[in-house]
C-alpha cells in the first residue's frame, strides 16, 4: 500500500482533504496495533497487515480493513471509492457512526479472556502434543500447509514434552522440522540467517526478510535440540545464526537491529538469488558446476528465472565435499557482497534484544564458548545504559541516540527472561536479583489486579481505547506467556508464596482460552510445566567458584537436558546475598568442609553428596 497508495499524489490529496492520516510502525507501537487489530477482527472476522482503520476524532473506529488497493480490483473496492463514502457516512450520519464505534469497542473488550472454570491439569500437555501430531507435515516438517512459519517456541515445547514424558514422537517432530529448515530455502546458505517464512509447503521459496526475533528464537530451538540429542549439526546451525546476527545486525553499542528487508533495487529476493550461469562464470566451470549441483541450481531456476540455494532432496556430501563447498561458499559470499544490499531496519527494540540476549546466554551455557557470553553481556549492559531511565523505567526503542516509548509488557517479560538465562549460564547472583526486580516492576506496572494476568501497556502509559491483555503466542511468544514462564522458574527456587499466588491468578485469567487451543500457547505451556510438574533444585556448595569438584559437578549437570531443574551455586562470596533471595540455601552447607551437592524436589532435599559419582546416582 505504501508504494501503490500512500506515495500516490491522488490518494494523498484525497486523504489530506478529509482525514488526518497517521501511519503507525507496529513494531514501535505494538500497543496501538494490539488494540486496533482486535477491533479489526471483531468488525471483519479477520486480521492482518497492513491494517487500515478509519476512526472518529475521539479514536473510536467505524471502518476496518487490511489491504486496500488504490482502485477497485478483483472484486475488492479501492481507496478512491471507499474514502468518499466514509466521508459522506460520517457527515450525514455522525451520531450513528459514533454509536457504531462505541459498540465495536465494547464488543472487542467482551472478547477478552474469560476466567477458567476447570482446574489446570497436566493433561493439557498431552492434548497439545496430540494436536501437533494431527497437524504435523511428516514429509517436510512443520505444521499445516503454506505459508509456513518457523514458530520455534512450538518446537521448544515439543522437545521439552519429549524429554519429560519420554515421547519420542514429539522429539521427532521437532527434529524433522529443524533439520529440513536448515537445508531449505528459508536458510541463507551463503550469508546465513533464517528468512521470515516460507511461501510453500516444502520450505523452498521464502519471504526473504530476516527478523531479529526469528534468529533469537531459532537459536533457542537449535540449542535445545543440541542439548537433548548431542548432535553437532544443531550446534553448527546455532553458531552460524550468531555469525549472521553479529555481522549484519549488531550495532556499535552492542545492541541488535530489528531486521533486514526482503527486497533490494525494488525486487524481492534480488540480493539472495543467482543464475547458474553467473555462478559458473564467477567460480569457473568445474567449481561453479559443483556448487550449483550441491545447492540444487538449474538453468531455468526455481524463483523468477534465478535460483534460491537449498539442499532439499539432494544427495549427502562427503566430508571432503563439505569442506570444498564451504570454501566456494565463501567466494560466493564475497561476490554477493558487491551487490546492493537490502536495507536494515536499524531501530533497536528492548524486547527483541532481550530475546537475543537470552538465546546467547543459553548458547554459552550449552556450549561453554565464551564469545557468546561476551556478546550477551555487552548487549545487556547496553540496555542498562541506554534503555533504562533515571527512575528505573525501561524504555522500548533506541535509534541513533534517541530513546522513545515507555516499555511494554513484552519488554519487561523478555528482559526478565534474559536476566534469568544469564543467571542460569553464569550463576551470578546479581542476575537473579535483577530478574526478581524486573518481576516486581512488571507487577506494579502491568498487572490486572481484578482478573489476573498482565495488560500490554503500563498503568503509566498513554491510555488508548482500552488496555489489551493477550497470552497467544504468535510469531514470538506473548509477554504474558514469558512472564508466566519466568515467574514460575523464580518461584520454583525461591518458594515465594506471593509469587505462586500471583501465578494462580494469572493462570485462571487465561487457562480457559489456552485449554480451547493449547498449541497456540506453546511457550505458556512450558511455564505451566514448571508450575504443575515436579521441579528439581540442585544446590552446589563450595568455598570458591573455581573449586575443582564444583567445576566437575557443574560439568556433570550441564551435560544433561535438565528441562525442569535449576542449578544454584553457593560460595563464600555470594552466600549472604543468595540467602536473601533463595532462603532455603541458608541451610545448605558443606559437609566436612568439602564441596557438597543437595538435590531437592519441592524443597524436600535428599541426603547431600560430596562426589560427582554420587551426584550422578541421584539424578
Amino acid at each position: 500500500m505504501e508504494k501503490e497508495s500512500f506515495e500516490d499524489e491522488e490518494v494523498a490529496a484525497l486523504l489530506n482533504r478529509h482525514f488526518v492520516a497517521i501511519k503507525v510502525d507496529r513494531e514501535e507501537r505494538p500497543d496501538i496495533d494490539q488494540v486496533y487489530m482486535g477491533i479489526c477482527q471483531a468488525m471483519t472476522g479477520q486480521g492482518g497487515w497492513p491494517l487500515t482503520i478509519v476512526m472518529a476524532p475521539d479514536a473510536r473506529p467505524y471502518f476496518a480493513a487490511t489491504y486496500i488497493p488504490k482502485e477497485q480490483r478483483y472484486g475488492r473496492h479501492g481507496l478512491m471509492e471507499i474514502l468518499p463514502q466514509l466521508v459522506d457516512a460520517y457527515t450525514e450520519q455522525r451520531e450513528r457512526i459514533e454509536d457504531i464505534g462505541e459498540r465495536i469497542v465494547k464488543a472487542t473488550q467482551a472478547g477478552a479472556p474469560k476466567a477458567a472454570k476447570e482446574e489446570p491439569s497436566s493433561a493439557i500437555f498431552e492434548r497439545a502434543f496430540s494436536r501437533f501430531q494431527d497437524l504435523f507435515d511428516a514429509d517436510f516438517g512443520g505444521f499445516g500447509q503454506a505459508p509456513k512459519f518457523p514458530t520455534p517456541h512450538q518446537l521448544m515445547f515439543l522437545l521439552r514434552y519429549g524429554v519429560t514424558y519420554q515421547a519420542k514422537a514429539a522429539q521427532t517432530m521437532a527434529e524433522k522440522t529443524l533439520q529440513v529448515m536448515a537445508i531449505s530455502g528459508l536458510w541463507d546458505h551463503v550469508g546465513y540467517g533464517f528468512a521470515r517464512y516460507s511461501t510453500d509447503r516444502m520450505w523452498l521459496v521464502p519471504h526473504f526478510e530476516k527478523m531479529l526475533y526469528d534468529q533469537a528464537m531459532l537459536l533457542h530451538a537449535y540449542l535445545d535440540a543440541y542439548e537433548v540429542t548431542g548432535i553437532e549439526g544443531y550446534r553448527s546451525v546455532a553458531a552460524l545464526i550468531v555469525d549472521y546476527v553479529t555481522r549484519e545486525l549488531q550495532s556499535e553499542e552492542g545492541l541488535f537491529f530489528s531486521a533486514q528487508d526482503a527486497d533490494s533495487e525494488g525486487e524481492e529476493g534480488k540480493f539472495y538469488v543467482f543464475s547458474k550461469e553467473e555462478v559458473v562464470a564467477y567460480l569457473g566451470e568445474e567449481d561453479g558446476r559443483f556448487l550449483a549441483d550441491a545447492y540444487g541450481m538449474s538453468e531455468e531456476g526455481n524463483f523468477e528465472g534465478k535460483n534460491i540455494l537449498h539442499r532439499l532432496g539432494l544427495p549427502s556430501l562427503s566430508q571432503e565435499e563439505i569442506m570444498r563447498l564451504d570454501s566456494l561458499r565463501q567466494k560466493l559470499f564475497t561476490y554477493r557482497e558487491q551487490r546492493i544490499k537490502p536495507s536494515t531496519d536499524d531501530k533497536c527494540l528492548t524486547s527483541w534484544n532481550a530475546l537475543m540476549i537470552s538465546a546467547l546466554a543459553k548458547a554459552y551455557r550449552v556450549t561453554k564458548e565464551s564469545r557468546y557470553l561476551a556478546i550477551a553481556q555487552k548487549a545487556e549492559q547496553a540496555i542498562t545504559n541506554l534503555l533504562i531511565d533515571g527512575s528505573g523505567r525501561v524504555m522500548a526503542r533506541y535509534r541513533d541516540g534517541e530513546v522513545r516509548y515507555k516499555a511494554y509488557l513484552d519488554d519487561y517479560a523478555f528482559l526478565a527472561m534474559a536476566k534469568w538465562t544469564l543467571y542460569e549460564a553464569t550463576y551470578e547472583v546479581r542476575y537473579l536479583a535483577q530478574t526478581m526486580k524486573l518481576i516486581n516492576d512488571m507487577v506494579a506496572l502491568f498487572e490486572d489486579t481484578t482478573h489476573g494476568g498482565f495488560f500490554f501497556t503500563g498503568h503509566d502509559a498513554q491510555q488508548l481505547l482500552f488496555q489489551a491483555k493477550e497470552a497467544y503466542d504468535g510469531a514470538i511468544p506473548s509477554g504474558n506467556s514469558v512472564a508466566f514462564y519466568v515467574m514460575a522458574k523464580v518461584a520454583s527456587v525461591t518458594g515465594d508464596l506471593s509469587l505462586r499466588t500471583r501465578l494462580d491468578r494469572h493462570l485462571k485469567a487465561f487457562y480457559a482460552t489456552i485449554e480451547n487451543y493449547p498449541i497456540g500457547y506453546s511457550f505458556y505451556l512450558m511455564g505451566l510445566m514448571t508450575f504443575l510438574l515436579p521441579t528439581k533444585e540442585i544446590v552446589l556448595v563450595a568455598h570458591q567458584k573455581d573449586d575443582p569438584t564444583l567445576v566437575a559437578m557443574r560439568s556433570c549437570l550441564e551435560k544433561k537436558p535438565l528441562m525442569n531443574a535449576t542449578i544454584i551455586v553457593k560460595t563464600m562470596d555470594n552466600d549472604a546475598d543468595l540467602a536473601n533471595l533463595v532462603p532455603m540455601t541458608a541451610d545448605h552447607t558443606m559437609i566436612d568442609g568439602v564441596t557438597t551437592a543437595y538435590v531437592c524436589e519441592g524443597f524436600a532435599c535428599k541426603r547431600p553428596v560430596t562426589t560427582v559419582e554420587a551426584l550422578q546416582n541421584l539424578l
